[in-house]
């Protein structure tokens, strides 16, 4: 099976994460969560990877316990080999970990401070481009690629002048 969105979370952070789940879900995401989604007689780890290959994006919901898991940082790592769009939700604005910082330094983070609802607009949005970025990697490389070759002759025809 695959699905739109793998959610990356520390189990104390269930509460939120059921809510950020539950809006996804009724937005028409299909959600991969291990708690929801792993067999108790499964290979866990084994499970994780394959869940994160077959997701289109990853959901990082972060906060200080979710930023010094090792799980975590793995699954991000892992989404980052497996060249998946990670869309990063802070918790809190004060993530001490580097590992994190590096991995999601180029993401665009969406803090929630500490009203999820009325960020609700933003993640679905950045869910939504994240999961059609998945889809078709092969489309947005090349628009990147153009984009990049336009900047760079602009910048060829800026120093000309």
């Amino acid at each position: 099976m695959s699905w739109d969105v793998f959610i990356s979370y520390s189990r104390e952070d269930d509460a939120i994460v059921d809510q950020i789940e539950t809006d996804l879900t009724r937005a028409g995401f299909r959600c991969y969560r291990d708690k929801h989604s792993i067999k108790e007689a499964e290979v866990w780890r084994a499970e994780i990877a394959t869940a994160i290959r077959r997701s289109n994006a990853v959901v990082a919901i972060i906060s200080e316990v979710a930023a010094k898991s090792k799980y975590v940082s793995t699954e991000l790592s892992l989404a980052q080999d497996f060249e998946k769009p990670i869309v990063p939700i802070a918790l809190s604005r004060d993530i001490r970990n580097d590992v994190l910082k590096f991995i999601l330094g180029q993401q665009q983070w969406i803090f929630l401070d500490g009203n999820l609802s009325e960020r609700l607009p933003a993640i679905e949005q950045a869910v939504t481009e994240a999961v059609e970025r998945g889809k078709y990697p092969h489309v947005f490389k090349a628009i990147e690629e153009v984009n990049h070759s336009a900047n760079m002759s602009e910048e060829v025809d800026f120093a000309s002048n």
